[in-house]
């Protein structure tokens, strides 16, 4: 997409429970790969407080974060037309790899209240239905595969 591209200006509806926000926020999706070798798409999960929000979603959080007592340099702002942020490497296939991009983590939450501490982009899957391991592949490895291709989970991103 090209820089000059103001995507946030030149939208007309968001998905956001908030109005104002027009910005463009993308993940992959994340499949799992049954032991037949057919994909199933993971559903998204509702963070808490978002609970009705329809087709999950993904939370973002513009703020400083309070576990430093870091005090805000300036006043938040739209983001400037044209702005583009990726985070990850959709090469990544080993922990080294993935290293690279520690504020990129996985964390498994035993419910909707489990904290994300330090998390300013969340996603969440609900990978219960999938909890069958007679399901899983007979060799013992993990079955969620991202849409892009990477098996690992060393591979995420998101784009904003």
């Amino acid at each position: 997409m090209a820089p000059s591209k103001d995507m946030p200006g030149e939208s007309t509806c968001t998905t956001c429970q908030f109005s104002e926000d027009f910005s463009n926020y993308w993940t992959a999706i994340l499949y799992f790969r049954a032991r037949n070798g057919t994909y199933k798409r993971v559903p998204q999960h509702s963070n808490a407080g978002f609970e009705g929000a329809t087709g999950g979603g993904m939370t973002v959080y513009y703020m400083t974060d309070p576990l430093y007592n870091s005090q805000p340099k300036s006043k938040v702002t739209a983001f400037k037309p044209g702005f583009r942020m990726f985070v990850g490497d959709i090469n990544a296939r080993t922990k080294e790899d993935a290293a690279r991009f520690r504020q990129l983590t996985y964390t498994c939450m035993t419910d909707a209240g489990s904290p994300y501490k330090k998390n300013r982009f969340e996603v969440i899957w609900d990978t219960s239905k999938f909890n069958d391991p007679a399901d899983w592949p007979e060799d013992g490895s993990q079955p969620f595969v991202w849409s892009f291709g990477d098996p690992t989970g060393y591979a995420n991103h998101a784009d904003c």
